[in-house]
């Protein structure tokens, strides 16, 4: 039994370290890396003007509309600095990386579980998208935690967590509209699960 709880205490750190190892490689790129063109364009079209959405507002695929509306409200309180805007995308790093853990506790060996976890989140194209403000780390990151939720209420049974995997799936639309198709898929889904269920 003490074996078992050092193994899970071991396990637990590293945990820790890699998800703090990992927010951390964000955090810097977020600092360090220059701000894109795709950047420029949302800071001076909606996080600056505050037209995100409605009357005025530049109808653009740019307008991740979730991370507008967090950037306009850091640059309100701030002022014009794209780390701050960077922010919470890079933050959502970690617990990207601890909800692809969550996803992938069916495996058996540990080891394999480790190397499928970190080949997901540490794709280099995929992962720089944390370091940007811009929508789709934040999107991706939202939709992770729907698809954790899904397979929780699939194992449990549990109808309190379907309000959490719509709250995700809301969120990961509102941070980038290339995720409407796949939520739509997801509570399909859902759906069809629950009318089987019912008869």
């Amino acid at each position: 039994m003490s074996f078992l709880r050092k193994q899970l205490r071991s396990q637990t750190f590293y945990l820790w370290l890699v998800g703090c190892l990992l927010t951390t490689y964000a955090l810097l790129r977020a600092w360090f890396v220059a701000p894109l063109h795709d950047e420029n364009a949302t800071f001076n079209y909606y996080i600056e003007t505050g037209a995100i959405w409605g009357k005025g507002s530049l109808l653009d695929a740019n307008n991740h509309l979730l991370n507008s509306y967090i950037g306009r409200f850091f640059y309100q309180i701030f002022g014009e600095h794209y780390f701050l805007f960077r922010l919470p995308t890079a933050l959502s790093a970690g617990l990207y990386f601890w909800v692809i853990w969550k996803l992938t506790f069916t495996f058996v060996s540990n080891w394999q579980r480790w190397i499928v976890t970190l080949a997901i989140v540490c794709i280099p194209f995929v992962f720089d998208y944390f370091s940007y403000t811009r929508g789709y780390g934040l999107a991706l990151c939202f939709f992770c935690c729907a698809l954790y939720f899904l397979q929780r209420w699939l194992i449990t049974a549990k109808y309190g967590l379907i309000l959490a995997l719509v709250v995700c799936l809301l969120l990961s639309v509102s941070a980038n509209l290339t995720f409407l198709i796949s939520a739509v898929l997801v509570m399909s889904y859902v759906i069809v699960v629950v009318l089987i269920h019912l008869k």
